[in-house]
């Protein structure tokens, strides 16, 4: 469902991912935070059946009750970097 007719990975998911992985790693210092600016910078696209690795560079809590955090997203079978996506969160 993450691709469109051309075997691309649609933009609208790169997001979701991050979100993904703050939810599962509890990135978040609240459940209740929400996203309030989002900024992401796409280098490269991906395959369907390609994995995505995503690392958190950089996570900054000291904003209270804001907070902010910086992802990388590479394609796991050449390691290329897909995306770099910045996120500011309050609540």
């Amino acid at each position: 469902m993450d691709f469109n007719g051309a075997q691309l990975l649609y933009f609208a998911s790169y997001h979701e991912f991050i979100d993904r992985a703050e939810w599962e790693r509890s990135i978040s210092p609240s459940p209740s935070c929400t996203t309030t600016e989002r900024e992401l910078f796409y280098f490269a696209n991906m395959n369907p059946g390609d994995n995505v690795l995503l690392q958190f560079a950089s996570v900054n809590t000291d904003l209270r009750p804001r907070f902010s955090h910086h992802c990388k997203l590479f394609r796991a079978s050449d390691r290329r970097l897909m995306a770099e996506i910045f996120t500011w969160k309050s609540g």
